[in-house]
């Protein structure tokens, strides 16, 4: 709520500054504020971004389309259509955009740039690396829904005509280079570091499976014609994105079992977490010992997968990525 909100509640501005040091307010931004404590920096976001009067653009829309971005950022993004520059007001970054009225839908009573405009404009504002995850997320949500073909076209449609714009080269990078395979984050940006380092593109989502067509384990990346397999191991996996019923040990040892079968196949399999993430030239050892572990030893055999197979993990019950 506003300042005028509480003012119109009947508080006076000593009762307002009274009630934020006792913490039974919080003070989200000037002249903003809640009745409950907002710890989590997302939901920080989005508790200022629903006061905003103007068009959310860029982080805060993405935010707002339930997208991950690559960071929270301090201020409210809004998006100003027929303007050009960037400037600062307040706690909101004010950006132009050649956006028209048709580019603009509501959200939770929150005026904001849809879907395949918010896209558009982080890969236009944004280093490549930050654009992508957002990016990959719609894709690989479009894939389930069976909606990828559209969300292509439409993103399409939208660069041709933005051809004398600023950025628009990084854009159409980002749209024929973002992956609908990436299931979090932390995938794509391993996805962006393997090219990065040099390695070969590896397949994503790669499925391993047994010549009596059991599903051995479906993998992050693989390299099939080099017999090795990779995965981003978070921690998430382990605690709060565990399976319902399952604890962190469950999960631990059943990842165990499915990496034992995996190299009893003949795989080399390899993991990496967030420090090689963001320690790039650590990345790079586990990558170079993978491949030169696996050029020590025979190919795997790859057997197809069973013509009744069933429906990939994310069909199936359970948690959706991202």
């Amino acid at each position: 709520m506003t300042r005028s909100n509480l003012l119109a509640e009947g508080l006076t501005h000593g009762e307002i500054r009274g009630d934020v040091n006792a913490g039974r307010l919080t003070r989200l931004s000037p002249g903003v504020y809640a009745r409950e404590v907002v710890p989590d920096r997302t939901e920080h976001h989005l508790a200022q971004a629903r006061c905003e009067r103007g068009i959310l653009g860029l982080e805060s829309a993405a935010l707002l389309h339930g997208l991950p971005v690559d960071t929270v950022p301090d201020l409210i993004q809004v998006i100003e259509p027929g303007r050009y520059g960037t400037r600062q007001r307040r706690a909101k970054l004010l950006t132009g955009s050649p956006i028209g009225e048709d580019a603009v839908v509501s959200l939770q009573d929150v005026r904001c740039t849809s879907l395949v405009w918010t896209l558009v404009e982080l890969a236009r504002h944004r280093p490549v690396a930050s654009a992508m995850i957002p990016w990959e997320a719609a894709f690989n949500t479009a894939y389930r829904e069976g909606s990828l073909d559209q969300l292509r076209a439409d993103l399409e449609e939208i660069t041709a005509g933005l051809a004398r714009h600023r950025a628009v080269e990084r854009l159409r990078f980002v749209l024929s280079d973002a992956s609908h395979l990436s299931e979090s984050p932390m995938e794509t940006r391993s996805r962006l570091l393997i090219r990065e380092l040099g390695f070969p593109a590896p397949v994503q989502q790669y499925e391993v499976w047994s010549s009596e067509g059991k599903l051995l384990g479906r993998t992050d990346f693989a390299w099939p014609d080099r017999g090795v397999v990779g995965e981003y191991d978070g921690t998430g996996k382990y605690t709060h994105l565990a399976p319902e019923g399952e604890d962190g040990t469950s999960v631990l040892f059943r990842e165990k079992y499915r990496q034992q079968d995996l190299e009893i196949a003949g795989w080399t399999c390899g993991r990496w977490g967030k420090v090689e993430v963001f320690r790039t030239p650590k990345l790079k050892v586990v990558l170079e010992r993978m491949f030169a572990l696996a050029s020590k030893r025979p190919l795997p055999v790859i057997h197809p997968a069973p013509k009744n197979r069933r429906p990939p993990e994310w069909a199936l019950s359970g948690p959706e990525p991202w």
